[in-house]
């Protein structure tokens, strides 16, 4: 097996005990890719898990696919929303326009190289002639947009949330002095922007319960799902398709429409907010105990 599939074996680890020992368990808040997994033990062991759990709730209506395609039938399996969105600070604020705007930004075209070291000349070594161009031209697009934000008289910060955003800032030439991510750190620099563009799901959702404008520059599922079901279509773009100019149209479209987005932005999350807790709760009180 390769070490994506371990680590999912990692994940299934307390399960498949709990169902050998004959424990009640239940399976809440994930996600899942919709594609089949090619290795059949690893489905034969995802699907035998899933069809004896009391319930599953998966975070979105793709991941709920992942498991069916997956040959899971439990009849207990929901498509619900991220649970996070269940919490109980989303707030209709708005922030003082000072046109400043957050990036968390990670360098995706490296990936998965960065988490074996973080030395660059290494990193770059082992991408592929083609990462190694998508990559450059990534950079390039972001670097011209940042000195045209600039010349307009914006502020451009960068909320740190994982280790390999000092990778992505060293290759844009940004030289913030770089501290571990921490969590009240992370959230109050989120607080202080006008807009946050992210190319993270996590980034999408703390920006959304700080009730702050996301364009997505999507790289994964999840986060297109997220684009999904939020409506956020004309504020997004595949990291393939980034360029300065495509950003900097969707910068002035959120600053023209700013109160109506923030508006529908909300009155989504909270119908979600609604519909997670209503979901959750029929779910869990189904449990004997």
């Amino acid at each position: 097996l390769s070490k994506a599939k371990y680590s999912i074996l990692a994940y299934l680890e307390p399960l498949v005990y709990a169902r050998y020992f004959g424990k009640p368990y239940a399976i809440v808040g994930v996600g899942c890719n919709n594609s089949k997994f090619s290795n059949p033990l690893l489905r034969f062991i995802f699907k035998r898990v899933a069809n004896s759990a009391m319930f599953i709730i998966t975070r979105d209506s793709k991941s709920k696919n992942g498991f069916i395609v997956n040959g899971v039938t439990n009849p207990n399996l929901h498509a619900s929303y991220d649970p996070v969105f269940s919490l109980s600070n989303i707030e209709n604020s708005k922030p003082t326009i000072k046109k400043k705007i957050g990036f968390l930004l990670w360098p995706y075209y490296m990936w998965p190289y960065f988490h074996k070291t973080q030395d660059i000349v290494t990193i770059k070594s082992q991408m592929t002639n083609q990462q190694k161009y998508h990559h450059d031209n990534f950079v390039k697009e972001l670097s011209s947009l940042f000195v045209e934000l600039r010349a307009e008289g914006y502020e451009c910060v960068f909320p740190m949330f994982h280790f390999s955003d000092k990778i992505m800032l060293g290759e844009l030439g940004e030289k913030e002095d770089y501290q571990a991510p921490n969590y009240l750190s992370y959230i109050e620099s989120i607080q202080s922007c006008d807009i946050i563009i992210t190319m993270r799901y996590h980034g999408q959702i703390t920006s959304i319960l700080n009730n702050r404008p996301i364009i997505s520059i999507t790289v994964q599922e999840k986060m297109e799902e997220l684009v999904k079901n939020f409506v956020f279509d004309d504020t997004s773009v595949d990291i393939n398709n980034v360029t300065k100019d495509s950003l900097l149209q969707i910068i002035k479209h959120v600053e023209s429409e700013y109160d109506s987005i923030l508006n529908k932005q909300f009155a989504t999350a909270s119908r979600i907010q609604n519909s997670v807790i209503t979901t959750y709760k029929n779910c869990f009180n189904t449990i004997d105990v």
